[in-house]
């Protein structure tokens, strides 16, 4: 995220905001530079994605889940594909800006 959003302030909340953490808000964005939150998975099995958006202590942006889908192998998991999971109307919105632009 930091190289996407060119600011080096981003960071995980862990290490920013035991308020974010506890929001269950992986990354912290301290200069507002992201109209989105984000929660970070790393799970052989699909995200419960209604689960999590109803324990997700901020509600004044979107929700972005990254899941780095994991497979297992003989000795440990290994990444077999990174997924944005994203509400619909944020998915809208997304749409409508890049064709106004």
């Amino acid at each position: 995220m930091r190289e996407i959003f060119k600011n080096e302030n981003i960071c995980t909340s862990r290490s920013e905001s035991k308020k974010l953490d506890d929001a269950k808000i992986d990354v912290a964005d301290p200069d507002n530079v992201m109209e989105f939150y984000i929660q970070a998975k790393s799970t052989q099995n699909t995200p419960s994605i209604k689960q999590i958006n109803e324990e997700v202590g901020l509600k004044d942006k979107p929700l972005v889940i990254l899941w780095n889908a994991q497979e297992k192998r003989e000795v440990n998991c290994i990444s077999v594909g990174k997924y944005a999971i994203i509400p619909y109307e944020y998915f809208k919105k997304l749409i409508i800006k890049n064709e106004n632009n």
